[in-house]
């Protein structure tokens, strides 16, 4: 299951985006990572699953997997005390969205969103990264 987990959300989506995002690209992102956030906080699988990347539902398989690897692996995304968006970034050419999480016990994480533009213009999460540290370092 670790390694589901590992090459499910630490893997970038190979979709270059050129030159600088647009405002509404920039405001769809922050608004599909906040949907899925707010889905997951109320444990709607469908919902959240919905804003996941086709390859992240494929390598799940259902909206409850994906639920439950959530639950399992990510439980600063799963239960957060408290949401601070940050910048998006450029990974390789892929924009990805900073989110600052405070966990249960209120220590900082910073969540990175790669995101993958579909082929109708909207915005999916393309993985999950967590880095943890103190608030300095984040």
């Amino acid at each position: 299951m670790t390694a589901l987990v590992a090459a499910i959300f630490w893997c970038l989506a190979p979709v270059a985006v050129g030159g600088e995002l647009s405002d509404a690209d920039k405001m769809s992102i922050r608004d599909t990572v906040q949907a899925q956030l707010d889905a997951i906080k109320v444990d709607d699988a469908e919902t959240a699953y919905h804003y996941a990347a086709p390859h992240i539902q494929k390598m799940t398989g259902t909206p409850a997997a994906f639920l439950q690897m959530v639950r399992h692996s990510y439980d600063p995304v799963y239960r957060p005390r408290a949401v601070f968006f940050q910048d998006i970034t450029m990974m390789d050419g892929v924009p990805a969205q900073r989110v600052l999480l405070m966990d249960r016990n209120g220590s900082p994480v910073l969540a990175v969103y790669p995101m993958e533009r579909q082929d109708d213009g909207s915005w999916r999460i393309a993985g999950c990264m967590l880095y943890r540290g103190n608030a300095r370092m984040l």
